[in-house]
């Protein structure tokens, strides 16, 4: 496809729009930068687990960007039309800069379980930590200690009956720009069957990748 809405038209975008009542009843998680909830793209869509995290939300460009992708209003004649615009998002500010000794890596770990139970059903971690990368070097945080972590808090919500989908972006590649597997960005994508961590739950390590979605992109090859 061609045009400015190539990217809707690639995804099937607008046949999933036939769909779009459903989405209503799914609500999706943004665990990112904060949101510029008074946006008129996204007034009245972004609400926050609790009052704290509607307090520590700090507005910026890329939290308020990826929510407006995911649920930008449809039709009102002003920028663009979001994938799942009838869907509620529940937004964590992973890093609002002004409040000192922030602990970005836990607002995140702890981000996928203030959404899911607050009603998530999808939680987007636009995630791009390669980018401080370079080659294919992993530290042990990384490696194992991040993804045990995060897999262990999957299983807890599991096994209390919640259901949801993760969704983690594949990353930026590296400093110099070239590009690393996905496992290079930490956090879900790292997940795999021998750094998987379920503790006491009996939760299967099936259970947990199958609940994991690493997205790329794509470029438009005629441009």
């Amino acid at each position: 496809p061609s045009g400015r809405n190539w990217w809707l038209e690639a995804i099937n975008a607008r046949q999933a729009w036939d769909y779009s009542d459903y989405f209503s009843t799914v609500n999706i998680g943004v665990v990112d930068s904060g949101f510029d909830t008074n946006h008129e793209e996204l007034e009245g869509k972004i609400v926050f687990p609790t009052f704290l995290h509607k307090m520590c939300n700090i507005p910026d460009l890329h939290g308020t960007h990826v929510a407006g992708i995911i649920a930008a209003k449809h039709n009102n004649g002003v920028g663009i039309s979001g994938i799942c615009d009838n869907s509620k998002l529940i937004g964590v500010d992973w890093y609002p800069y002004l409040i000192p000794l922030w602990n970005t890596e836990l607002a995140i770990y702890f981000g996928l379980s203030n959404c899911v139970k607050s009603g998530a059903k999808v939680v987007n971690f636009s995630l791009g930590t390669s980018s401080s990368s370079e080659g294919v070097y992993m530290s042990a945080m990384d490696e194992s200690i991040t993804p045990a972590a995060v897999s262990y808090m999957m299983a807890s919500l599991l096994s209390k009956g919640y259901d949801f989908v993760a969704v983690q972006s594949a990353g930026n590649g590296d400093v110099n720009g070239d590009p690393i597997d996905s496992r290079q960005n930490g956090h879900f994508a790292n997940i795999n069957e021998n750094n998987i961590n379920t503790g006491s739950y009996e939760i299967e390590p099936e259970e947990i990748m199958e609940r994991i979605l690493i997205v790329g992109a794509v470029d438009n090859a005629g441009k």
